[in-house]
């Protein structure tokens, strides 16, 4: 919404706007002269506005804003009503998917400014050497990242649609799988006659689609397809250090892309394939596109310290970890991936609970963060906890950013290469980390670590509950309110009756004292911590009403 507002403004309008929050966004408006009031309470901005422009989850809170714009006769239209209002009349490449949105769209807009164009663009992310996510540009062309939340690409009208994958997500706006197809199937049919749809030949969900749309009447629009499978109109294949892209013209260009990952290397010839139907060679396409370097928080390197990486993603779908995941192990071969993710929503982590374990499985160790509600009120019952209890892995749950970065940077190890993965606030993670590793260098260099007696292994597993990670050092901190306490020789998370059994049994085999708490309320440890095993009896979810035995003795309360 912040770059519209730019791109407006530099229109000529006089542009205000209200936020829930303050932010580095708003600042930056108010920096540009624009007035921007905190909260939804003060109608006199949207009272006094030719145009009032909103979103969905502005709308929620913007009541009384909204009912003061219309009765002073406002329109008052949603984000991408304006959108398409800009884009409709130029020649518009619309990026639409579930995934690869963001980089496919600045994928072609950096190609588009190397081909000597001045595009407009509306983008997600951040894009390297250009001003902001959003320009009006001075050309004939303008490229969108078409969002599917609230149905927002609707109102798009293309010369060129591309289709990167439909996989089910908004659950909050979406019924269910038919009803989020039916959505990708409407953008796809608005493409302008005479033009072009791009889209995938080996997704599942663009399978769908294109089984419909050949099914049909014949479109006024050409349908080519890419990906990596043979009937495809547009290949790509890896061959050695670089990727062949196979047009249906019959050449092979050479593609040595500046972002790694199969995710990638389709995202990058479903931009040629859109670049080819706006008039341009393949070749040009490729070269053009082989300056593009990444988007913001799409697999973005914060730095390095202490032989440790640390990559920032936006990732928040399984499906979206899944290939995140497997572009880090292509980029780090043999180093081990250490996943802090901070799921996005409680409706979609509900639905996708089972797979989001599954994608996070593919990680050496992980740490989960509270879920961010982006908006939600209603938690539908489901925790952080909850995912942690299906993951096989090495994990610990924490609270937040800060909680997160203190936690990392006491357990990576030289080598290690953190993933910090989510849509809210886990981006502050990274660079925090960063610099808690700087500070753990200088203190190493300033002090030598004293060599310790014990191995350094993070967990011991318990032979008959191979489910239970034993850790060692485990900072109470993290396991109580107050946030307070030191190191736990050992500590075991136990959900289940059985598993508290199975964890007293391998204390006593060990001859260890053992320590049993809950929730962490109304306990303080010193900062000497705890010697022995603490079992943390904390029950995820749903399960806790299993433990519970209530009989009626027909006492009065």
């Amino acid at each position: 919404m912040s770059g519209l507002a730019e791109m407006l403004q530099d229109a000529g309008y006089t542009i205000t706007g209200s936020d829930s929050t303050d932010s580095p966004a708003v600042g930056a408006l108010r920096g540009r002269g624009i007035q921007v009031v905190i909260g939804h309470e003060d109608p006199a901005f949207a009272s006094g506005a030719n145009v009032v422009v909103s979103t969905r989850r502005a709308e929620l809170q913007a009541a009384t804003e909204l009912e003061a714009a219309l009765a002073a006769g406002a329109l008052v239209v949603k984000r991408g009503e304006l959108l398409a209002m800009i884009a409709n009349p130029l020649r518009t490449l619309a990026v639409a998917g579930t995934h690869g949105k963001s980089t496919t769209s600045g994928m072609l807009t950096i190609a588009l400014r190397a081909l000597g164009q001045d595009p407009g663009y509306s983008v997600g992310a951040k894009i390297p050497g250009v001003p902001g996510n959003t320009a009006a540009g001075s050309g004939e062309f303008m490229v969108v990242e078409a969002d599917e939340f609230d149905r927002s690409f609707l109102w798009l009208r293309p010369e060129v649609s591309i289709i990167t994958s439909v996989s089910f997500d908004h659950p909050d706006i979406y019924a269910d799988q038919r009803d989020y197809d039916g959505a990708f199937l409407t953008f796809a049919r608005q493409t302008r006659p005479g033009g072009t749809l791009v889209i995938a030949a080996d997704e599942p969900g663009c399978l769908r689609l294109i089984a419909v749309l050949r099914d049909g009447p014949t479109t006024p629009f050409s349908i080519v397809t890419f990906g990596e499978s043979d009937d495809a109109d547009w290949r790509v294949a890896r061959v050695d250090d670089h990727w062949t892209f196979h047009p249906p013209t019959g050449e092979h260009v050479e593609a040595r892309l500046g972002v790694p990952g199969a995710h990638n290397a389709r995202n990058a010839i479903a931009a040629v394939a859109a670049l080819h139907a706006a008039g341009y060679s393949p070749k040009e396409a490729v070269q053009a596109l082989e300056r593009f370097t990444g988007v913001g928080r799409r697999f973005e390197h914060k730095g390095q310290d202490g032989g440790i990486d640390v990559v920032d993603d936006y990732a928040h779908h399984p499906e979206e970890i899944v290939a995140v995941v497997a572009a880090a192990r292509l980029r780090y071969p043999d180093r081990r991936l250490f996943v802090v993710h901070q799921p996005h929503t409680y409706t979609r982590t509900k639905l996708l609970l089972a797979a989001f374990a599954q994608s996070l499985d593919l990680a050496d160790e992980v740490i989960l963060l509270d879920i961010y509600p982006g908006g939600e009120t209603d938690d539908l019952g489901v925790s952080s906890n909850d995912l942690l209890a299906l993951l096989h892995v090495t994990a610990q749950a924490v609270v937040g950013p800060e909680e997160a970065a203190i936690e990392v940077a006491r357990r990576a190890r030289t080598g290690d290469v953190v993933m910090t993965l989510g849509a809210g606030d886990i981006t502050l993670t990274g660079a925090r980390t960063l610099e808690l590793l700087g500070e753990r260098t200088s203190a190493r260099v300033a002090k030598p670590r004293p060599t310790r007696d014990r191995p350094p292994v993070a967990t011991v597993e318990i032979p008959d509950a191979p489910q239970l990670k034993v850790m060692r050092d485990a900072p109470m901190s993290m396991y109580t309110t107050m946030r307070l306490g030191g190191l736990a020789d050992f500590l075991v998370r136990a959900p289940l009756p059985e598993d508290i059994v199975a964890a007293m049994r391998w204390a006593a085999g060990e001859g260890l004292p053992v320590t049993v708490i809950g929730g962490g309320s109304n306990l303080l440890v010193g900062d000497d911590g705890i010697r022995g095993l603490v079992i943390v009896a904390r029950t995820p979810g749903e399960r806790a009403g299993q433990l519970l035995t209530v009989e009626e003795g027909g006492d009065t309360v």
